[in-house]
């Protein structure tokens, strides 16, 4: 695991024990954790990141013993990584609630305000009902849909962007470098790679990497509460990867551009039916074998 993704689970508290022994053997370990508990000791809006970030590298940079500056590039770089995508995370143990499903689960969550969310698999979502009153923020990793009962603004926080409204329905997909968020009622505001846009409803809005792609939608919510996942224009990848998240089983692609543009959908309730969904479009084969998927190319293609 990359020494980025390693202090990114660290910080949300999710790495297992072969994880964190890998963690502690950083060459830089120490540093990491003085810089985290720095990052504890206070809550605070976004802008405060690039002073916290300089004031840190810069108690690093003037310490007697000489380092040499790919280790100051180093110790800069986990600033960053703690201070920008760590700011709340760092005191998620001090939030009341967090909500975590496994692969094939969903469940329904009530808010203090009566606020509804449906958490899809293999996600999470944290927030403190103490402050609730004064602040409505929620953390939120993998996938959601939120009806948001009117009131004071509503922030949805993820590592690929920040969503705000007041009160309406929107759906938002956070996970590794996407961001994708739909808009079902009212208008929701998504801050996302140094760009603030308004979404009204029947839109989405799709990060991949920090590129931008809009489309639209007439559902009234979107299809994955139902128990079917629906892609238009993505990876053949990420269409596997839903599946894994819904089905419990590992895919494994032998042969398969996985990079190809999938647009269709798949039961999450008959894995036979999702399987042939995916893999007929493309001429693909499947085999299940116990918990594993195996994916070929078509002998007679």
């Amino acid at each position: 695991m990359k020494r980025e993704d390693l202090i990114k689970k660290w910080l949300r508290n999710e790495l297992d024990n072969e994880e964190l022994i890998a963690f502690k053997q950083l060459e830089d370990y120490d540093e990491i954790v003085k810089i985290s508990d720095t990052a504890k000791s206070f809550r605070a809006p976004l802008y405060v990141v690039t002073d916290e970030l300089e004031a840190v590298t810069k108690r690093m940079a003037n310490r007697p013993k000489k380092k040499s500056p790919l280790r100051l590039i180093s110790y800069a770089a986990a600033a960053i990584v703690i201070f920008t995508i760590g700011f709340y995370v760092a005191t998620i143990s001090k939030w009341d609630t967090k909500i975590t499903t496994e692969l094939a689960e969903k469940t329904n969550i009530s808010l203090p305000d009566e606020s509804e969310v449906i958490l899809n698999a293999a996600s999470s979502l944290s927030y403190d009902t103490k402050k609730w009153d004064k602040e409505r923020l929620l953390i939120l990793h993998g996938e959601a849909y939120f009806k948001v009962a009117k009131g004071k603004k509503f922030d949805v926080e993820t590592d690929n962007g920040v969503i705000s409204v007041l009160g309406t329905q929107f759906n938002v997909k956070s996970r590794q470098e996407v961001l994708e968020v739909t808009c079902f009622e009212g208008l929701v505001s998504v801050n996302s790679n140094n760009e603030i846009l308004k979404l009204a409803a029947g839109n989405t809005v799709r990060f991949v990497n920090g590129e931008k792609m809009s489309d639209i939608t007439t559902k009234q919510i979107p299809d994955w509460p139902n128990n079917i996942s629906s892609f238009k224009s993505v990876p053949l990848q990420e269409a596997f990867d839903e599946f894994t998240r819904q089905y419990k089983l590992t895919v494994d692609l032998k042969g398969v551009d996985a990079s190809q543009i999938f647009t269709g959908q798949f039961t999450h309730t008959n894995k036979e039916m999702a399987l042939k969904a995916i893999t007929l479009p493309f001429g693909l084969e499947y085999q299940i074998k116990n918990n594993k998927v195996v994916i070929s190319a078509s002998e007679t293609k």
